[in-house]
């Protein structure tokens, strides 16, 4: 068993697409999915009012690493009113190695009128697939407070995955070469800033502070 790992990533809301799930570039801001996640969880719910859902797509890139994605509930019905579970499961084919994309495809319309524009939603992801099997000597290379367990294989703290627990997971990805140096946060190469390293004011800073420096030392010069 492995640790699950939480992140709040809202869809739709109020019968609109959040706008960054239809960024073309939305799935370079998710971290891979690791291997050792066999599924993915989601929750939703319709709220007051009644709506009908159909997966249309449910699709695998590369099949020879990847199976195609399975979901635990029926490809077509009704939303629920109240909050629920419903689980993404994406088998790896154990014929290869690497790390696939694939892409669902979900429509949803009020069940009594017409549908709704902009209700269908489009998601392409990506997941590792790795040949990972116990390790004798795992009490000794479990990192970030993660343990070993009865099956010699490392249980990670929240946040954390690898093999030995050893890489940490941000959500969006780092920016502009940062780095995630613990869960959620990320430390940024020079000349950015901002919690995911997606603003460059530092740089601009620095340059005004290094242009006033120029200005000081030219008046300094002046004066001799």
């Amino acid at each position: 068993m492995f640790s699950a790992i939480s992140m709040d990533i809202y869809a739709i809301r109020d019968e609109i697409i959040s706008p960054y799930i239809l960024d073309p570039r939305f799935e370079e801001y998710l971290p891979i999915i690791p291997s050792e996640f066999a599924y993915v969880n989601f929750t939703w719910q319709s709220g007051v009012r009644k709506y009908v859902y159909h997966f249309d797509k449910l699709e695998s890139h590369n099949e020879q690493i990847l199976e195609v994605p399975q979901i635990s509930i029926p490809i077509k019905g009704r939303i629920p009113k109240r909050p629920k579970v419903f689980s993404v499961k994406l088998p790896c084919s154990g014929h290869g190695w690497g790390i696939a994309r694939f892409s669902i495809g979900l429509k949803i319309e009020p069940r009594k009128s017409k549908p709704s524009e902009g209700m269908s939603l489009r998601v392409t992801l990506r997941k590792e697939c790795a040949q990972r099997g116990p390790d004798q000597e795992c009490d000794k290379k479990c990192a970030n407070d993660g343990w070993c367990n009865e099956d010699k294989i490392c249980q990670c703290k929240e946040g954390y995955v690898g093999q030995h627990c050893q890489t940490a997971l941000c959500y969006p990805q780092c920016m502009n070469g940062g780095n995630c140096t613990a869960p959620g946060i990320c430390s940024c190469t020079y000349g950015f800033q901002g919690r995911h390293c997606e603003g460059g004011q530092y740089a601009s800073v620095i340059f005004s502070l290094n242009t006033l420096d120029t200005v000081k030392q030219m008046i300094q010069v002046k004066k001799l």
